[in-house]
């Protein structure tokens, strides 16, 4: 199995149909985003990467694995992580959901219209719940067969916040998908958000060992 044409799909799977590139151009006219990496170590051993994010008047934070390359994404309002292996890419993305058209509001089927859109050819496989900054986050597993052949599969979920759709998604090869789905999981666990007064509370990661 080719790990580069992973991620040249990785790419394609990640980026959005018309529409939504349409409405990307939107956001990207009417909303700000900045992010800032910092490296958790304890005795020069890296322990993960937390990204700090704001969005609009929005500040979140999250930390992806210590063996993924991170990088932010500015024009798209996301972060993106390749695994050192090249068989995961991990996103991060961000949604103003004020100006989510009508088709695009927070339900089950405008998420799946919205899938439809973005993992074109792909099939739904499974549908399950996972808890994010203390919400339910509908999450999807899908598969895609790619032009070679090979089998993709990636998880989305759809994280609603007051003023943002916080979009966690993974792209995996078939064959590590179990075992990158700790990744995943482990960054929808550790997202945070600022509360009311915009203070965000963040602890070291050294303090959870």
């Amino acid at each position: 199995m080719s790990k580069s044409t992973l991620l040249f799909i990785a790419l394609i799977l990640l980026t959005s149909n018309r529409t939504e590139a349409q409405n990307a151009n939107v956001d990207a006219n009417t909303n700000s985003f900045s992010a800032k990496l910092m490296t958790e170590r304890e005795n020069n051993v890296i322990l993960g990467y937390r990204c700090v994010i704001e969005f609009n008047s929005n500040k979140f934070a999250a930390i992806f694995p210590a063996n993924y390359r991170v990088q932010q994404d500015r024009q798209r309002h996301r972060i993106v992580a390749t695994s050192q292996d090249r068989s995961c890419v991990l996103t991060l993305s961000f949604t103003n959901a004020l100006i989510l058209g009508k088709d695009q509001e927070f339900d089950h089927q405008s998420l799946q219209n919205r899938l439809a859109g973005q993992f074109q050819g792909a099939k739904i496989v499974d549908e399950t719940w996972q808890f994010a900054l203390e919400n339910q986050a509908p999450t999807f597993d899908l598969l895609r067969r790619t032009a070679a052949g090979e089998t993709h599969r990636a998880r989305v979920s759809f994280v609603s916040t007051a003023k943002a759709l916080v979009t966690v998604a993974m792209t995996s090869t078939q064959d590590r998908f179990q075992h990158n789905a700790f990744a995943f999981a482990d960054l929808l666990a550790s997202l945070l958000q600022a509360d009311e007064d915009g203070k965000l509370e963040i602890n070291p990661l050294s303090n959870k060992l």
